[in-house]
């Protein structure tokens, strides 16, 4: 295995290229009839969920508060989100699931409907409730000093805005307290112990990161140039409202102090990012925004197959958060967590204490008339949104999984589509009912969306990346963008500088580059200082082309829907403890998540490696035939490389049936081979193909490519053109079993007969503080 010594890896892997998009998800808040649903739990269950986008002090005309907070966009997507899973997975009445947005999301009507449409609700100890908060959040001073900080966390209700004279001056705020939000768990938990919060918010910090709003309102600030203190503080009628329930409930102060302490209260709740974290809002692919961990919650109780503890649940929610933030923005963390009554097994329960009713699923029907119907991509990974759209084919399938027909795609809007059914006569479909992916469509003209960072949003810069191909300009914060392109300023490098980032790693001041959507400068993208603009764009088309390339065949992966048995696998070479693992979900026997013994808790769910430590890649083909499988690696600088198969030989992608391939081998490794990374640090993607049909003809041509690319045989531009083609290529072999079709402007593949599974990890350098 000379080929991998030789290249030591590259000694310049580092970051993955995934980057996940989110955009509107515009979904119809008009209600859908979805009576006809059939809830199979016969116990009673009802929901309040709140999300607010549209905060009146976050207005661009609002210059008290300019540049402190900010509108959201994707609060009230969550909550919808949210709606059609508690209806269509776990069988709520959709009159049961009351739904409060924007100027509904005051803070008097907020308790109201609390109180009136779930505490006054619940009369048996078998009754469910659920409650959701997707919005801002802060903190005020806490009278009772529960916590070491003296801080109340809130949710930030529409009437809550910030004090005249803020932040020279404190006051009081309409915020909702986390007293009180004890209080309101408290008196539900009195009647049931079935409740859930969920709270998508943070309050350690707002603004902007990138392409990122920070769910978070300024709260209390020191003021240490003068030694000031503004104090914000939470208004008389919450106090008023403290007081009335702390009557009713019949508890002292000094209790409700020790309860909160101890986390004495029945039910889960469970929240976006830890207390001294951020929560992101977040912009996915085609228009899709939304709460980053919301987002992934929903995505992962839509795509599991089995009732599972809430506690794993929510690690398997948040390691999709980690995933999405660290190739977003590398450093910052959210760590999602799940809080229950001291000493309970609650996190054992099934989510939201109701089991699923309804089969794993990409989407489910709204609307049926005649046989064309209405759907929504309720449990779609969002970085292959584009590839579910005009020409991608569903299954429906019952409420056992068994197939009742097939759904074509015409349009999609969103997470909204509209296609034609094709069922047995005899088979009645009906709102509510479930598709799975059968046949993905990669539209052929796709591009690369690029968002100007403000040190550079000029229209020369506008007009040099429209002079590439292929390219998109795309407005930051309004839409989703794949890499930003912007100046290094002074600033900014002195902050990565206080990071503990080497000197030597870093990109001079006012050089041009690429920075990630979390605005993490991409490594290899800069150039020298006061480059001019025309000059950048002409330097980093090589990229540009390469990065679209990775972005095309990341549009394979299909690990929650693909039914080949394939099991990929990262351990360290010399402990063979495993570090990561991907696996086809419905491929076979139900596996489940395992964690590196390296990860000490659920706030490291991505696997670190240490630079030059050696490790070991196992691909398992546990299918009865034989697969043809390719193992490619990314990095942030514009390198793909092929790991397996290293020749071109016929078939030498091939994998028997029952084998397991491993890089490097066990054979290998005693001759002395190693598999090592380096710098630059960051997150590492291993993706891994396979495929019931030969996919040597685009394998050889990319081989080529990389050997030409490192030996400098061809310029730049044709080093970027040839990636385009040999991915497309690629494509085209995954395609191979629908291309008996008549030819259009899409790629349709067969999820049935392909997986594409991706390994995701950190290469950390323990000299460097992170």
């Amino acid at each position: 295995m000379s080929s991998i010594k030789r290249r030591q890896f590259l000694q310049s892997l580092g970051a993955s290229l995934t980057v996940l998009g989110i955009n509107q998800l515009g979904m119809q808040q008009a209600a859908w009839n979805y009576g006809k649903v059939l809830a199979q739990d016969t116990r009673r269950k009802r929901s309040l969920l709140v999300g607010i986008n549209d905060y009146p002090g976050t207005s661009a005309q609002d210059l008290k508060t300019q540049g402190l907070w900010y509108q959201l966009k994707g609060a009230v997507n969550d909550v919808y989100l949210q709606r059609e899973l508690l209806i269509h997975r776990f069988g709520f009445h959709p009159d049961d699931v009351l739904v409060l947005s924007d100027g509904q999301a005051k803070r008097q009507n907020i308790l109201d409907k609390f109180e009136q449409h779930l505490i006054q609700w619940v009369k048996s100890p078998d009754d469910v409730v659920v409650f959701h908060y997707s919005g801002h959040g802060s903190n005020v001073i806490d009278p009772n000093q529960v916590f070491t900080d003296k801080l109340n966390g809130t949710i930030v209700p529409v009437d809550a805005d910030l004090p005249d004279g803020y932040p020279q001056k404190g006051g009081e705020v309409n915020d909702i307290t986390a007293g009180t939000i004890f209080l309101l768990r408290e008196a539900l938990g009195r009647k049931t112990k079935n409740v859930t919060f969920i709270l998508d918010s943070c309050y350690s910090g707002g603004g902007v990161r990138g392409n990122l709003i920070i769910r978070s309102r300024p709260g209390h600030v020191e003021l240490r140039g003068d030694d000031k203190i503004t104090q914000l503080a939470a208004s008389q009628e919450e106090l008023a409202y403290q007081q009335r329930w702390l009557t009713d409930l019949k508890l002292s102060q000094a209790e409700w102090i020790e309860q909160r302490r101890k986390n004495i209260v029945n039910g889960a709740a469970i929240f976006a990012a830890q207390r001294n974290q951020q929560a992101a809002d977040a912009a996915f692919a085609t228009d899709v925004h939304a709460g980053v961990f919301t987002y992934s919650l929903t995505r992962q109780l839509w795509q599991q197959t089995s009732n599972q503890a809430m506690g794993k649940v929510v690690i398997a929610a948040a390691a999709k958060t980690e995933q999405f933030l660290k190739t977003v923005q590398n450093s910052r963390v959210q760590n999602p967590d799940i809080e229950v009554k001291s000493g309970s097994t609650d996190d054992q329960q099934p989510m939201y204490f109701a089991p699923m009713q309804k089969p794993a699923a990409e989407a489910v029907i709204t609307e049926v008339t005649g046989n064309a119907v209405k759907l929504l991509l309720t449990g779609a990974e969002p970085q292959v949104l584009e590839a579910l759209g005009k020409g991608a084919i569903f299954t429906v399938v019952d409420d056992r999984g068994q197939a009742q027909g097939t759904v074509k795609i015409e349009s999609r809007d969103r997470l909204n589509a509209t296609g034609l059914l094709q069922t047995n006569s005899t088979v009645k479909i009906t709102p509510g009912t479930a598709l799975q992916e059968q046949i993905r469509a990669i539209p052929s003209n796709l591009k690369l969306r690029i968002g100007l960072d403000k040190s550079l949003n000029s229209e020369a810069a506008k007009q040099a990346l429209r002079s590439l191909s292929r390219i998109e300009v795309v407005p930051l914060l309004e839409q989703e963008v794949h890499y930003i392109l912007g100046r290094m300023l002074p600033a900014y490098r002195q902050d990565l500088e206080k990071r503990a980032i080497a000197i030597a790693d870093l990109p001079p001041v006012n050089s041009i580059g690429l920075f990630s959507v979390g605005f993490e400068p991409i490594p290899g993208s800069f150039g020298v200082a006061d480059e001019k603009i025309n000059e950048a764009v002409n330097r980093l088309q090589t990229k540009f082309k390469l990065l679209l390339a990775a972005r095309l065949i990341k549009l394979t992966l299909n690990t929650t829907s693909s039914r080949l048995n394939v099991v990929a696998s990262l351990a360290g070479a010399n402990t063979k403890s495993l570090l990561a693992e991907s696996f086809t979900v419905r491929g076979g026997k139900s596996l489940s998540p395992r964690i590196s013994p390296t990860v000490k808790s659920k706030t490291q769910l991505i696997a670190q490696i240490e630079v030059d430590k050696p490790v070991q890649i196992s691909v398992e083909n546990r299918e009865s035939r034989d697969l043809h499988i390719g193992v490619l690696i990314f990095s942030p600088d514009g390198d793909i490389d092929i790991l397996f198969p290293l020749s071109d030989g016929k078939n030498a992608a091939l994998v028997s049936a029952g084998q397991t391939l491993q890089i490097p081998s066990e054979a290998e490794m005693k001759t002395g081979e190693k598999m090592t990374f380096g710098k630059p640090l960051g997150i590492v993607e291993v993706l891994i193909v396979a495929s019931t049909a030969p996919i040597d003809k685009a394998l050889k041509p990319l081989q080529a490519l990389i050997m030409e690319q490192r030996s400098e045989k061809r310029s730049g531009s044709q080093v970027a053109e040839k990636a385009e083609e040999a991915i497309a290529s690629l494509l085209d072999d995954l395609a191979s079993e629908t291309r008996g079709e008549t030819k259009t402007d899409i790629r349709q593949f067969d999820v049935q007969q392909m997986a594409a599974l991706s390994i995701t990890f950190a290469i950390v350098d323990c000299k460097v503080k992170n």
